[in-house]
C-alpha cells in the first residue's frame, strides 16, 4: 500500500513547472523552497497558507513601488513620440513629464510622495507636471488625495498637474475620490499631441524665449516670432 501510495504522489509532482521555478528570479525561488520545507514540517493546510502568505507579500511589495520614468519627446521618433531619451533626455525647463505604470494604492503612497518631494527638489523651476496615466488603472482615496495635493500645490508655485491618456477606471476612481475639487478636469487630455499643444500655451514664454532646448514642436514658433520683426525691417 505505501508503495502505490508514493507511486501515485510521484506522478503528482510537476517537476517541469518546479524547474521553471527554479530558474526564475530570486523572490519565486525563495516562496517555492519556504513552502516546499513547511509541507515537510508542518500540517499541509499551514504550508500551503504559508506560501499564500508569503505570495501576497511580495506582490504588495512589488505593487507598493510603481514604475516611475521621465518621458521626453524624441525628436528621432516619428511625430516626436515620447520616449526616456535614450538616457540622455533633454527636458523643458518648465515642464516635467513622467509615466507611472501600476495602481497607486495606499500601499504605493509613500514611494509617490517621495519620487514628487524629490523632483521637486531637484527641479524646482518645472512648475509643470504632466504624468502619463495610461499605465494607471485606478487609484484609491490616499493616492487620489496624493495627486489632488500635488496639483494644489503646484499651481501655488504658479504651475499646474496635468494627466494625459487617462483610462475611464481611472477617472472613475479620480471622480468618486473627489480628486476634481483640486484637479482641473480640462487638464485632463486624452491625446499627448493635445496634451502638449495646450500646455504649451501655459508656459512662461519669457523663459521660451531664451531656452536652449526647443523639444515641442511648438517651441518653433518662438523663432518664428523673433524672426518676424527683422524679416520685416529688411523689406522696408
Amino acid at each position: 500500500m505505501a508503495g502505490i501510495l508514493f507511486y501515485v504522489a510521484w506522478g503528482l509532482i510537476d517537476f517541469p513547472n518546479i524547474r521553471h521555478i527554479l530558474k526564475s528570479n530570486h523572490s519565486e525561488r525563495a516562496i517555492f523552497m519556504i513552502t516546499f520545507v513547511a509541507t515537510l514540517l508542518l500540517d499541509l493546510e499551514f504550508a500551503i497558507l504559508i506560501g499564500i502568505l508569503l505570495s501576497l507579500i511580495l506582490y504588495l511589495m512589488r505593487a507598493s513601488q510603481p514604475r516611475i520614468l521621465t518621458r521626453v519627446p524624441d525628436p528621432a521618433l516619428p511625430n516626436r513620440k515620447f520616449s526616456d531619451g535614450a538616457g540622455h533626455a533633454i527636458e523643458c525647463p518648465q515642464l516635467h513629464i513622467m509615466r507611472i505604470d501600476g495602481s497607486l494604492f495606499f500601499g504605493s503612497v509613500a514611494y509617490l510622495r517621495e519620487k514628487l518631494a524629490k523632483l521637486e527638489q531637484e527641479h524646482p523651476e518645472q512648475k509643470h507636471l504632466a504624468i502619463v496615466a495610461q499605465g494607471i488603472s485606478f487609484v484609491d482615496l490616499a493616492a487620489a488625495d496624493v495627486l489632488a495635493d500635488e496639483a494644489a500645490k503646484r499651481r501655488a508655485r504658479g504651475g499646474d498637474l496635468y494627466l494625459i491618456n487617462v483610462k475611464k477606471g481611472l477617472w472613475d476612481s479620480l471622480e468618486a475620490n473627489h480628486a476634481f475639487d483640486k484637479i482641473n478636469p480640462n487638464n485632463v487630455y486624452q491625446g499627448k499631441s493635445s496634451a502638449i499643444h495646450a500646455i504649451y500655451q501655459k508656459l512662461d514664454k519669457s523663459v521660451c524665449e531664451t531656452c536652449s532646448s526647443r523639444i515641442f514642436i511648438e517651441c518653433g514658433r518662438i523663432e518664428q516670432h523673433e524672426e518676424t520683426p527683422d524679416t520685416k525691417l529688411l523689406a522696408s
